[in-house]
């Protein structure tokens, strides 16, 4: 998904009607233990920001800004 990837750092983007550039990304991730972690530590991040709690505080925020 693009709109959420960031090549090499949420995820690597390949155009996946090119065979070679598919294979090419896939294979990066297979050999590249270090790339794995950083882009799977950088999801969790991301992931965090969409924490149900944190989308309430900002939400809250939001809402007092608005009727206040």
């Amino acid at each position: 998904i693009m709109d959420y990837s960031i090549n090499g750092v949420t995820g690597l983007i390949a155009n996946p009607k090119d065979v070679k550039e598919f294979s090419y990304a896939i294979n990066k991730l297979l050999n590249d233990q270090r790339l794995r972690d950083k882009i799977g530590i950088n999801n969790i991040k991301t992931a965090e920001m969409f924490d149900s709690k944190i989308i309430n505080i900002k939400m809250f925020e939001i809402y007092k800004e608005e009727f206040n």
